[in-house]
């Protein structure tokens, strides 16, 4: 994906779900972080949602991710 000097990547996962990943690195570290919501529609609630999110990122990454609980929803 082209969107100016940045590079982008694209990855496409057949999963029970759907999710917008955003991936940026970090200033200081330029360590690569991410984050995705979500979503109480799911089947089986936000909690299973995001349970599905974990395995996803554990089977590209190799590592399990920390789980921030927001307070609101977002937009």
């Amino acid at each position: 994906m082209d969107r100016g000097q940045k590079p982008h990547i694209a990855v496409r996962a057949v999963v029970e779900g759907e999710w917008t990943m955003t991936f940026y690195r970090e200033g200081g570290t330029n360590s690569v972080r991410g984050y995705t919501y979500a979503c109480v529609k799911a089947s089986g609630g936000r909690g299973e949602d995001a349970k599905r999110i974990v395995a996803l990122v554990k089977a590209l990454t190799g590592e399990v991710p920390n789980i921030n609980h927001l307070t609101s929803s977002p937009p």
